[in-house]
């Protein structure tokens, strides 16, 4: 008979497989704080990571088992390029060890659900899982299952791409970031997921975090997969709303890459003549600042920095170009109280209500983001309206971690199920 946890839900044994065991992007932090709030709730956790360099504190929990395979990451790799192409490729000692783990928590009521998997665990990871027979589930929080750099983008257009995935005008076109060679990398090592990890036709269930990611990514899976939206959880305490009517600077937050349309934000806060903020890093620093020589560019920040910065400006920021999934930094925005902008390419756009919490734009309209800016520097009355219904209508229905969780665990059941 399954054992049941305070609030009336099985007890499980989740193994995570994540690329690693402390945050370097918005995956490792999905997978942490799931792990946390899954053993806070009476579950068994093994946490599955390829590189061990760093262990979250939230790990250090007694109803979590850590796994470290030792392996490092294809960016470190990069000194050794031709070991990390080959590893990068197919990692067959992460795979074994995963084996090992799989084989030694197996049981009737253990789950297997993946999160990162392509800078350590990589393919031979997923052909562990999918040999182990465990129900398994894996967050799409990229595009990795059906294109090869992961984001559905033209890196040299800088524009969502129109091409098939693996088809021949895929096959033929310079799309990556770092170029022809890199491109053809990524080609072979899609190859290699498809035809020995057989992803991404084995994955029967799958977890998307907004509606926009799942549109985006459903033709690209099997007839046979379930896909379930649970969007991620925001670890954020309530607190007062901010006063953003008071404050002039708008914020952005993330990496400070291409894709993420930094440099369209750089160019629209000069001609709106606002102030700007940069929070993090990336290989957009310099052209942001040679744009807009009064953005104030910061570096990467604690969290609790972050929260503080957003509580002193006018509105948060979010440009992308790409097909975003989520973008869990703009629900913080909206729960400490802050308008947002957000590009209609982003999941985050269903969270806000033009007008209301924030304004959308059009990013393949130049003029769009420069008009959003100029209208909310210009009404302190419009800015005031929007904080006090971002930080109401988030309260509402706040993404916590606990409401996450029941989520999850039902999620959970239903992949059971289908492997029973």
């Amino acid at each position: 008979m399954a054992r049941t946890g305070d609030r009336g839900q099985n007890i499980m044994k989740v193994i995570i497989c994540n690329d690693f065991a402390s945050v370097r992007g918005g995956a490792d932090e999905v997978a942490i704080a799931e792990s946390r709030g899954l053993a806070d709730a009476g579950h068994q956790v093994v946490f599955a990571a390829g590189s061990g360099e760093e262990v979250d504190g939230r790990l250090r929990h007694a109803g979590i088992t850590v796994e470290l395979f030792g392996q490092v990451s294809i960016r470190r790799g990069d000194a050794n390029s031709k070991n990390a192409f080959i590893s990068g490729l197919w990692n067959g000692d992460s795979g074994s060890k995963l084996s090992r783990v799989l084989a030694d928590h197996a049981g009737p009521d253990t789950m297997v659900h993946v999160h990162g998997w392509t800078k350590a665990l990589t393919s031979a990871a997923l052909k562990a899982i999918r040999d182990s027979g465990l129900p398994q589930v894996v967050t799409l929080h990229d595009y990795f299952a059906a294109c090869p750099n992961g984001a559905l983008f033209d890196f040299q257009d800088g524009a969502p791409c129109p091409r098939a995935p693996m088809g021949l005008s895929c096959c033929a076109a310079q799309c990556d970031r770092r170029g022809r060679v890199h491109k053809i990398w990524r080609l072979a090592r899609h190859g290699v997921l498809r035809a020995r990890a057989g992803w991404p036709a084995a994955v029967r269930h799958s977890i998307a975090v907004s509606r926009l990611s799942e549109s985006k990514i459903r033709p690209f899976l099997s007839k046979q997969n379930q896909t379930y939206l649970l969007p991620n959880p925001i670890d954020l305490r309530k607190q007062p709303a901010a006063a953003p009517a008071e404050n002039k600077t708008f914020i952005y937050a993330g990496r400070l890459t291409q894709e993420k349309g930094v440099l369209n934000f750089a160019r629209a806060a000069a001609a709106a003549g606002v102030d700007c903020l940069f929070v993090g890093t990336g290989d957009c620093q310099e052209e942001i600042l040679r744009i807009n020589p009064s953005a104030q560019v910061p570096g990467w920040l604690p969290r609790e920095k972050l929260v503080e910065l957003m509580m002193r400006s006018r509105a948060f920021v979010f440009p992308s170009l790409w097909w975003e999934t989520q973008g869990m930094v703009c629900l913080e925005a909206l729960a400490c109280g802050l308008p947002v902008i957000a590009s209609t390419t982003t999941g985050a756009a269903e969270w806000v209500i033009p007008g209301e919490n924030g304004l959308h734009t059009d990013m393949t309209d130049p003029d769009s983001l420069t008009n959003a800016l100029r209208a909310l520097a210009a009404d302190d009355g419009k800015v005031r309206a929007m904080g006090q219904n971002a930080w109401r209508r988030y309260w509402e229905n706040p993404s916590t971690l606990e409401r996450h969780i029941d989520g999850l665990s039902g999620i959970y059941s239903q992949v059971m199920a289908d492997y029973a």
